[in-house]
């Protein structure tokens, strides 16, 4: 019997404001509803990891509020930096101590920063894709889950998809290429995807604060709850993703929504 080894509970795009809505949501409100969600349902997870976006307003208040809502779980929790995500100090404060990979079991957890100072859009150096072509190299009977904040495939959404993750094209067919990478995921985009290349699967996720509407030519908003994700990896390199909805009224999406 295949047996689950790893369960990783993927939290990403909260845009914490303080005290005042952003894009129609209270997103202070919907991060600690989020948080609450998976202390009752997934507290059982062996890494939570924050995919980036995680402070909108760069407030003191709400960096201090996503320290301290996030430090409830109590599994181990990582890091990744989105574009929103511009202060170095706060980062480097979350990030201390973390590895760029961590070998659990038969799987490899591999962070790549896709964060582009100024941009945004995503990036990925050869330097980075050296690196996990190395741990693939070190690694070649390990399965492989990787995580970065900037999706790698387009979402038929002109709009969004400016903001990809520079040359995803080539990015993503250097990935698909690596034997053992089983999955890459991903947040940025608001919305649940995913999309099989080669033997690759590539996988955004749910905001815990406002929603994009897919296959939109200009910028939409969804009226779906904010949500996670939770994965299940197994010893054969097969996983289980699970996308979860949160119950509770966050706010309105505004009639005229600006471009955040």
């Amino acid at each position: 019997m295949n047996r689950r080894e790893i369960k990783v509970v993927f939290i990403a795009d909260s845009h914490l404001v303080f005290k005042e809505k952003f894009l129609g949501i209270e997103t202070h409100k919907s991060f600690e509803a989020v948080i609450g969600n998976i202390l009752v349902h997934d507290q059982d997870a062996d890494f939570y990891i924050f995919g980036g976006d995680l402070v909108q307003d760069q407030s003191k208040e709400s960096f201090d509020f996503f320290k301290d809502i996030s430090s409830k779980l109590s599994g181990t929790s990582l890091f990744t930096r989105g574009n929103h995500d511009i202060n170095d100090f706060f980062f480097d404060e979350i990030k201390t101590n973390q590895k760029d990979y961590i070998s659990f079991k038969s799987w490899c957890l591999v962070n790549l920063d896709s964060y582009s100072q100024g941009s945004i859009y995503g990036e990925i150096t050869s330097e980075q894709i050296e690196f996990l072509q190395n741990i693939s190299n070190k690694n070649i009977d390990t399965n492989i889950f990787l995580y970065m904040h900037h999706n790698l495939f387009p979402t038929n959404s002109p709009w969004l998809d400016q903001h990809i993750t520079k040359n995803y094209q080539i990015v993503s067919k250097q990935f698909s290429d690596i034997e053992n990478l089983k999955l890459v995921l991903s947040g940025h985009i608001h919305q649940e995807m995913e999309v099989v290349v080669d033997n690759t699967t590539f996988v955004s996720t749910p905001s815990t604060s406002f929603q994009f509407l897919p296959d939109k030519e200009i910028f939409t908003l969804d009226d779906k709850n904010p949500g996670y994700t939770v994965l299940n990896l197994y010893s054969d390199g097969s996983f289980e993703i699970n996308y979860k909805r949160i119950d509770g009224f966050f706010g309105e999406l505004p009639k005229r929504p600006e471009l955040y």
